[in-house]
């Protein structure tokens, strides 16, 4: 039997498995120990974070997007691009996302670079809406200023898949579904396969997705759950979670191409670990003040050529 049909069965069996632990957990209640444990500590965790979003939404009462999960609605999508201090990649990305994501509309959510980034992005896009700095007040911004009822959160180091919004369109005509993601590859070195692999097993696991992987979401939800908690880490692990409990998450095969570019500027090897690290202290509801100061230490690029 040809060895890459018996591989490509047993990851589909092991997802199938992992996605869905209530067939396990339907005899065995331990099986949910862990998941609810660790949703106990994060139900707390941002109990009262980033309360006030929608009243800075400035949502209309006779807004056009009103649809919930259960209705059918017809999709345009908008894409938020964080964006600080990216003037070498902003052009070029934003002209990828053209080729690839045609009729997007597409917002850059400048943080207030002092390269020229936004000014770099206004004939390329279709907004630039400039905020504080920091990455959930700025997709946040973003997604105020959007006009679609999809929303599409994508960094401006990736390199999206041919096919994209058709993929989140197949995905998202299920009304009972609430965003998705796109499995993510880092490119170059071999390692980085097992990186993403071990990545996309572990977040089945954990219930845990970043922002590499280009989350999407109906407008209508991302208003309900409260946008991006504004936080120093984590934002988007906790946004994920907070969309897992409003309604189905469903992942597209289809991969996005994420640079490696972290990897190589801290290493490889400190920065899986710490990433890793990190991961499991937010699991065990560590004080994200404490984590931000971990990831200071470790990720940071300032502290890594302080420290050379």
């Amino acid at each position: 039997m040809n060895s890459s049909i018996v591989t490509s069965s047993f990851r589909e069996w092991l997802d199938v498995l992992i996605e869905f632990p209530s067939v396990a957990g339907r005899k065995n209640k331990r099986a949910w120990q862990p998941y609810l444990f660790r949703r106990s500590i994060t139900e707390t965790l941002y109990s009262n974070s980033n309360r006030n979003f929608l009243a800075k939404s400035g949502e209309p009462e006779d807004s056009p997007f009103e649809g919930r999960i259960g209705e059918t609605i017809p999709m345009q999508v908008s894409i938020i691009v964080p964006a600080f201090g990216e003037a070498p990649l902003i052009r070029p990305f934003l002209r990828h996302l053209r080729e690839r994501a045609a009729g997007a509309e597409i917002i850059v959510a400048d943080g207030g670079s002092t390269d020229g980034t936004a000014d770099l992005a206004h004939d390329l896009c279709d907004q630039v809406v400039v905020s504080e700095p920091g990455r959930a007040i700025q997709m946040n911004a973003g997604a105020r200023a959007a006009r679609g009822d999809i929303l599409w959160f994508v960094h401006v180091d990736a390199e999206v898949p041919w096919g994209c919004l058709e993929e989140i369109e197949r995905i998202m005509d299920d009304p009972n579904v609430a965003g998705g993601f796109f499995r993510i590859r880092l490119p170059r070195s071999p390692i980085y396969r097992l990186t993403d692999s071990f990545a996309h097993y572990a977040g089945i696991l954990l219930r845990m997705r970043c922002g590499d992987h280009g989350i999407f979401c109906r407008r209508a939800v991302f208003l309900d759950v409260g946008g991006f908690p504004e936080v120093p880490l984590m934002e988007d692990v906790e946004f994920f979670r907070r969309l897992r409990r409003h309604g189905q998450v469903m992942y597209s095969r289809k991969r996005i191409l994420a640079s490696p570019r972290r990897y190589e500027t801290i290493g490889r090897a400190r920065l899986t670990l710490a990433y890793g690290f990190i991961a499991t202290l937010y699991i065990f509801g560590i004080p994200l003040l404490k984590l931000a100061s971990i990831y200071e230490r470790t990720c940071s690029k300032r502290h890594t050529e302080l420290s050379a």
